[in-house]
């Protein structure tokens, strides 16, 4: 993606403010992540790009992350609650349905997004519209936040990505 300019066009930015559907969704599933909800809940609202919902799908926490959650006084966000523990998979797939985004970006719960994540990944979607999803690499960081130095490099050329897929 390092080509592709990580501001959306202006002219779909207006024509997409006129709409009250948001351009992506991030679907967040959590479950007993208090402790981490809040640090991915702030890097989503940090972003450069603004035109998304947050959808947070707990999946009948106990540990309080309801609280956090209903802490933030921002429209983007949504919280569906499941009433008991029904797995990521099943919990995944309920924040897909209810999103209401053209795009879906995902985030687990106890990740991080860098601030310009959805404007480059939005930028490259909409200028290869033959393609249907993005990736990025991943950083580990400790519990703190800090970086560990081991980053996971994923595949970019789409050659690479489908032989990939094999394994």
């Amino acid at each position: 993606m390092p080509d592709s300019d990580p501001t959306p066009d202006a002219a779909r930015q207006s024509e997409r403010a006129a709409e009250t559907r948001p351009l992506v969704t991030i679907v967040v599933p959590s479950y007993q992540q208090a402790r981490f909800l809040s640090a991915a809940i702030d890097s989503v609202l940090a972003q450069s790009f603004r035109d998304f919902e947050l959808l947070l799908v707990d999946d009948g926490s106990t540990d309080g992350s309801q609280a956090i959650i209903n802490g933030y006084n921002d429209p983007r966000i949504r919280l569906l609650q499941n009433p008991e523990n029904i797995g990521i998979a099943a919990t995944r797939n309920r924040g897909i349905e209810a999103a209401q985004g053209e795009y879906l970006a995902f985030l687990d719960s106890d990740d991080r997004a860098l601030p310009e994540r959805l404007a480059h990944q939005v930028a490259y979607l909409d200028a290869h519209p033959d393609f249907a999803a993005v990736g990025s690499w991943i950083r580990w960081i400790d519990d703190a936040g800090a970086t560990r130095g081991k980053t996971k490099r994923k595949a970019a050329d789409p050659d690479q990505i489908a032989a990939e897929r094999l394994f």
